[in-house]
Formats: structure tokens, C-alpha cells, sequence
């Protein structure tokens, strides 16, 4: 009889697919939802191309970093908290980034930083020093969203 090994566990939780921006949405949600329909508009969240997922990275025993993403044609936008703690988010994005494109099999990432961020110029030096690059307004990549995504500023970088 074989034992069965134990996994060792990455400190990350995937929460399912919502698939699109539920009318009354839970707890849990709440801000993924809220994210994409900024981003996109509720009439736009078809369930077939956009995908809701919410990361939970534990950086330390007290400390876990939460990334709300919209998958949507194979690019995944990420919700930068507005108070990000430098102390172990560069290795919980990091972690993000290689779950983007080795399992959810992205091409681009689009990091979205609030414009109402106390932490703003930061976090735009701490993604532009990993690589990412402004995205100007007039980018077809943002050509879809909704005028609600005014409240963000883009950086993206492909995978």
C-alpha cells in the first residue's frame, strides 16, 4: 500500500470563476465584481469571455496579499490595492504573474492602480522597476472599457 505524500501548499487561493457580475453580489466577491463592471460595464460581462477570479497570497503568517483580476481575451487586469505593503507584495505579484501565463495561459498583464491612491506614484515606480509600462488612454487595448475605468491608471507588460 502506497502512502500518499503530502502537498506542499504555495500559500495561494484560487477563488472559482463567478463568471460574470452577479446582481446582488456576496461578501466574497464584492470587489472582483465591482472591478470588472468599473472596468467594462455590466452590459459587457459576458460570461463566455470574461473570467472573475480573486488570489489570496499568504506572505507571511500574519500578512496575505489579496489580487482581484478580470481575465478577459487571454489578458488579465489586476486590481492594485490601494494600500499595498512593500514588505512581500513584489513575491506575492510575482507568484500572480506565473499563475497568469503558466496556468491561466495569459499574454498580457494589466496591472490597474486607483487614481485615488494615496500610494500612487509608488506603485506606478515599484511596476514600472518590474518591467510593466504606462498604457496611454488612447491605447486600443483600452479602446473596450467603460468610462468608469477613468478612475484607474494602466500598466501593462506581456507575458
Amino acid at each position: 500500500m502506497k502512502k500518499k505524500r503530502k502537498r506542499k501548499s504555495s500559500g495561494l487561493t484560487a477563488h472559482p470563476s463567478l463568471g460574470s457580475a452577479p446582481d446582488v453580489p456576496n461578501k466574497e466577491n464584492y470587489t472582483t465584481a465591482s472591478f470588472a463592471d468599473e472596468l467594462f460595464g455590466a452590459d459587457k460581462l459576458d460570461p463566455d469571455n470574461f473570467s472573475l477570479k480573486s488570489f489570496e497570497i499568504k506572505v507571511t503568517e500574519n500578512m496575505t496579499v489579496k489580487w482581484d483580476t478580470v481575465i478577459f481575451n487571454r489578458q488579465m487586469f489586476v486590481l492594485v490595492p490601494t494600500t499595498l505593503s512593500q514588505s512581500g507584495s513584489r513575491d506575492s505579484f510575482v507568484a500572480l504573474l506565473e499563475i497568469a501565463e503558466e496556468e491561466l495561459d495569459c499574454e498580457a498583464v494589466i496591472c490597474c492602480v486607483q487614481n485615488i491612491s494615496s500610494e500612487k506614484s509608488t506603485q506606478i515606480r515599484t511596476f514600472m522597476y518590474m518591467g510593466f509600462q504606462a498604457i496611454p488612454s488612447t491605447s486600443p487595448l483600452l479602446s473596450i472599457l467603460s468610462p468608469g475605468s477613468k478612475k484607474y491608471f494602466f500598466l501593462g507588460n506581456e507575458l
